[in-house]
């Protein structure tokens, strides 16, 4: 009797849940129909994107904007060239079947065994790993964002499934595919199948060959894993695998799979006007408005600055493969370069991408690298990862910051300065600290131009173990910088850590004379006959006194031109012939305004710092002139090596002020108030 009472209450327990299950299924499926609304309608309506000009009018080359794909486009009106184009079509639509959904044909929406292998997996991974989706529910999750959801959850995988059914409804199998080719992402920041076709081989997706078909639609899995600007291995991983893919499937038979795979996948990107990936990139994240409103977008950019920039680090990333890199340098994981108007704050160049070199190119010759200064278009690759934001220590850069902040304190600068070896006790943890010198030798008795010349680091923690990590995060905060200050002696060295915006930021606000101006992107937006409709105001913030700041762009100047400057490549004339061709350009210090006749302190035209964190495993140089502020940054994957921060990127900074000088200002810093400095010039160890 208690059996049978039992099993009907689990019986109309049952009934129950499968009810209430049928009712919120029922729900989520009128919700999704109605939310819809007029499905053709929607998909018609692609996104549009914005014209992006560089602050003289030339064109930023940029693919966010959606194109429309028809297989019917490719039909020209020449019957022979539009059997062959047809042929093409239909291969592609093949190798979308093959490297994302075998049963498209046969499927309403959605694959029963993809959903259930995907749930299985999920189960045993206790975690979503796999998604199932057919190419319609790619489709559904993408055009129809706001409707399914971007949450990895089995709600918004249901309200996937009930919106890719009535896509199915609507369309046929080839509207779906023509409108997934639009919407689906195959490269990075570039939607759809004609602008990956254009943007990595100057071609439209039915011109393509069939292991160009099988790379670039295989792209559609992780367009930035697969990125084949960057990641040339992964991306011919994946086309081999949709390629066998097609062969299992029949699409393609074995010669034709033969001569797919031994095909060399011949990159041949589309040089429209000038690249800025990662300045757009960053554009569209810090804009605080929809910049899709406005048909032109006049940003701060300078082409021929942004040329330079990526001149620049072409060069010494080909002259780099030339060497044991592993060995003298830990590999080189990253490099990054950014060119700040300090006045205003606008972004003149932008270069933040990954220049992975892992081992020595067997084949280089001497002047391979030239090849990056004659060409008039440079293009940087794998310009997707944004190294700009990586944090990273910034080793001696940080201590023009430890020093200005002493200046507010009212630290006078004619006292002489005591570098040598010295013991400082931690009270919080009654430890001792004995900070060293780089190179191991100490100045005695010096003076502040000197221990930035020589880049002496017993002074700066002295510096800090005097004024107190309390005064100094307080100014750190006022520099709104991410991560917070460390309560530790050694952060007077760099042992914080920082990114390259921050660190540019930082000398930007010294050049500026204590003002710190926010980071600008763009001037205006703009109608398509280029009617403003919306200027971009940009605010500042007071952080340091003018005089203060004055006092340390004096100082840097002075340090940045002392013989024994450890950052002397950074301008250099004489000696670095076999580092910087005379195709560079002149010598930056030819272009200096002459400082002879000035009356009182004297005028500098640059200062700069170069930093290199422990190990030697990133290396720095932030140098400036009145308008313009540098910032590079070059990393190793596991330093160790000789990288630091007064070769290569000094010598970057050199190369690039060089490329640029004729199109810059060149003017004088103004000279403290009242300032009287008179060091004692001792250099002796």
């Amino acid at each position: 009797m208690r059996i049978r009472m039992l099993l009907k209450i689990i019986r109309a327990f049952l009934r129950t849940l499968v009810s209430i299950s049928l009712i919120f299924i029922a729900y989520i499926s009128f919700s999704v129909r109605k939310e819809m609304g007029d499905i053709r309608q929607k998909l018609a309506e692609i996104p549009t994107s914005p014209i992006y000009l560089d602050r003289y009018g030339s064109q930023i080359y940029y693919q966010d904007g959606f194109k429309r794909f028809k297989f019917n486009d490719s039909k020209t009106g020449i019957p022979e060239l539009d059997i062959q184009r047809e042929v093409s079509s239909r291969m592609l639509m093949l190798t979308a079947i093959a490297a994302e959904d075998k049963r498209f044909f046969s499927h309403g929406g959605v694959d029963g065994s993809a959903i259930a292998r995907a749930f299985l997996a999920n189960q045993k991974n206790k975690q979503i790993v796999e998604g199932g989706s057919t190419i319609t529910q790619q489709l559904a999750r993408t055009a129809f964002k706001n409707v399914v959801g971007e949450d990895k959850t089995y709600i918004r995988k249901l309200r996937e499934v009930f919106a890719a059914m009535l896509i199915e409804k609507e369309m046929t199998k080839e509207e779906i595919l023509e409108n997934w080719y639009t919407w689906i992402s195959f490269v990075p920041s570039n939607p759809g199948l004609l602008n990956a076709s254009e943007s990595l081989f100057s071609k439209k997706p039915w011109e393509l060959k069939t292991h160009e078909m099988a790379l670039v639609i295989g792209l559609a899995q992780s367009p930035t894993r697969y990125d084949p600007l960057t990641y040339i291995n992964n991306a011919n991983k994946r086309k081999e695998s949709v390629l066998k893919r097609m062969l299992e499937l029949n699409f393609i038979n074995e010669k034709e799979y033969q001569e797919s795979i031994n095909a060399e996948v011949k990159l041949k990107p589309l040089e429209k006007t000038f690249y800025a990936t990662g300045f757009i990139n960053s554009l569209k994240e810090n804009a605080d408005l929809d910049l899709s409103d406005y048909p032109l977008i006049n940003t701060t950019l300078d082409k021929k600055l942004q040329n330079n920039a990526y001149a620049s680090i072409c060069f010494f990333m080909e002259r780099l493969k030339g060497q044991k890199i592993d060995k003298e340098l830990g590999g080189i994981e990253g490099v990054s370069l950014i060119s700040i108007d300090p006045k205003t704050g606008a972004i003149r160049a932008f270069v933040t991408s990954q220049h992975e070199i892992k081992a020595k190119k067997e084949n280089y010759e001497i002047g391979d690298e030239l090849g990056c200064l004659e060409n008039k278009e440079p293009t940087s690759k794998g310009n997707w990862y944004d190294f700009s934001k990586s944090f990273r220590s910034p080793g001696s850069a940080i201590k023009p910051f430890i020093f200005t902040v002493a200046l507010e304190n009212g630290m006078d600068l004619n006292q002489e300065i005591a570098d040598r070896e010295t013991l400082f006790w931690n009270e919080d943890d009654s430890s001792v600290y004995a900070p060293q010198n780089h190179d191991g030798e100490y100045l005695k008795i010096s003076n502040w131009v000197n221990a930035f010349a020589n880049s002496s680091n017993v002074p700066f923690v002295s510096l800090l173990d005097t004024i107190g990590s309390e005064e100094i995060s307080e100014y750190w905060q006022k520099m709104n910088f991410e991560k917070p200050w460390e309560d530790y002696l050694s952060a007077a060295l760099g042992s914080i850590e920082m990114n390259l915006l921050e660190v540019t930021a930082l000398f930007s606000t010294i050049a500026s004379y204590g003002e710190k101006r926010n980071f600008k992107f763009f001037e205006s937006g703009a109608t398509q006959n280029g009617e403003i409709i919306f200027k971009k105001n940009n605010s500042s913030k007071k952080i340091f006194e003018a005089q203060t700041a004055k006092k340390t762009i004096y100082i840097l100047g002075e340090a940045i031109q002392h013989e024994k400057s450890t950052a002397s490549a950074s301008i250099m004339c004489n000696g670095l012939e076999r580092e910087i061709p005379k195709l560079a350009g002149e010598c930056i210090q030819e272009w200096f305004p002459s400082t002879s006749k000035t009356i009182g302190p004297k005028k500098h035209v640059i200062f700069g710092k170069s930093g290199t964190s422990q190990n030697n495993r990133d290396g720095w140089y932030i140098g400036c002139i009145p308008d313009l502020c540098t910032g590079i940054w070059i990393g190793s994957r596991q330093g160790g090596g000789k990288l630091s921060g007064g070769n290569y990127p000094a010598l970057m900074f050199n190369m690039f002020m060089r490329l640029s000088a004729p199109t810059l200002s060149w003017n004088t810093f103004e000279s403290p108030n009242n300032f009287e400095f008179e060091p004692k010039n001792i250099f002796s160890n």
